[in-house]
């Protein structure tokens, strides 16, 4: 069980979950090499790293998708980033379920070259 568990809103829907999961194997063989990462705090305010594996926009929002580098499930987070004028940055924000699916689409359509979304 992982520290994300109890709380929802760090989850996508349970469709995204499992199309996710099916290209885990590949990012993780990759993670070392190629990909960049993000440490990001829990809810209980302990550290987790994550894979970024892409972001993608979607009806003028940008979203990230991530994967978290240690995990026994294989679970992918697609957060908002919601950028800061003032200071340049970017904090994230939870996605709802309602647009959840059309995100993925747009980041499997976007990211085919890259993964296999068998």
């Amino acid at each position: 069980m992982n520290d994300f568990d109890d709380n929802d809103e760090y989850f996508s829907s349970e469709e995204v979950q499992e199309l996710m999961a099916d290209i885990a194997g590949e990012i993780m063989d990759s993670a070392e090499n190629d990909m960049e990462t993000l440490t990001l705090f829990n809810e209980d305010g302990e550290e987790v790293e994550f894979i970024v594996l892409g972001t993608v926009d979607y009806q003028e929002k940008s979203y990230i998708v991530l994967q978290p580098t240690e995990s026994e499930d294989n679970f992918t987070v697609i957060l908002e980033l919601v950028p800061d004028d003032e200071t340049e940055t970017c904090s994230f924000a939870p996605v709802g379920d309602d647009i959840l699916g059309d995100i993925f689409d747009r980041f499997r359509d976007e990211h085919a070259g890259e993964f296999n979304f068998e």
